[in-house]
């Protein structure tokens, strides 16, 4: 008797004969290509970590300042390596510099601009911030003093006894000040709290000079 071979004989690769068994067949170059693939994946990586680690922080970076043009430069490259948020405290400082210098009596924008630009040439953005950081705490302290005394001399006038509308203006008044010596008094606190969080501190409070 013939016997006719089943499907299930096939099932097995014992039971297929070897010329009739699929071979796999494996891509010409495959494991040649795999490796230089990795090598270039891995190198990349590398670089990337190199860069990564090498590059400078935003407050070890040296500011060049001698010309307008050369700080605005600056700028904009720290614009193009850190978000806007990170900058925030640096441009702060660069402007209370400025106010400094329309307050210690330096007329016009470009010279007030060249007093900043001297005070931060050279120094990193830690040492700018500090710089600009305590010349705001001086700012907002010698306001909040102006204010406080302001405060307190229309309290004295407003329970002076007089008309019902000088009195309304006068709480108004004293009401709207109130309110300015708080914020100030938030202000003073946050520059504190900057000033700390870079290792320094206040600066001591001189006269203001006459005008």
């Amino acid at each position: 008797m013939i016997r006719i071979a089943s499907i299930g004989d096939f099932c097995f690769s014992e039971n297929v004969p070897k010329d009739m068994q699929p071979q796999s067949v494996r891509p010409a170059g495959r494991a040649t290509a795999v490796l230089p693939r990795a090598a270039v994946l891995l190198a990349v990586l590398l670089f990337g970590c190199l860069s990564g680690c090498s590059k400078k922080s935003l407050m070890d970076r040296s500011i060049p300042a001698v010309s307008a043009e050369e700080i605005a430069v600056f700028r904009a490259e720290l614009g193009e390596e850190f978000p806007a948020a990170e900058l925030k405290d640096f441009d702060t400082a660069l402007q209370e510099l400025k106010l400094e210098a329309m307050n210690n009596g330096v007329s016009g924008v470009a010279q007030r601009e060249e007093r900043m630009r001297a005070a931060v040439n050279g120094k990193t953005v830690r040492e700018a911030l500090v710089l600009g950081w305590q010349a705001r705490h001086v700012r907002v302290a010698r306001e909040l003093e102006d204010m406080s005394g302001r405060l307190e001399h229309d309290r004295q006038l407003k329970d002076r006894p007089g008309s019902a509308d000088s009195s309304r203006f006068l709480s108004n008044l004293v009401a709207n000040e109130q309110d300015i010596v708080a914020q100030l008094k938030r202000q003073l606190d946050d520059a504190d709290e900057h000033l700390v969080r870079w290792g320094a501190s206040a600066p001591a409070i001189v006269p203001a000079k006459a005008p």
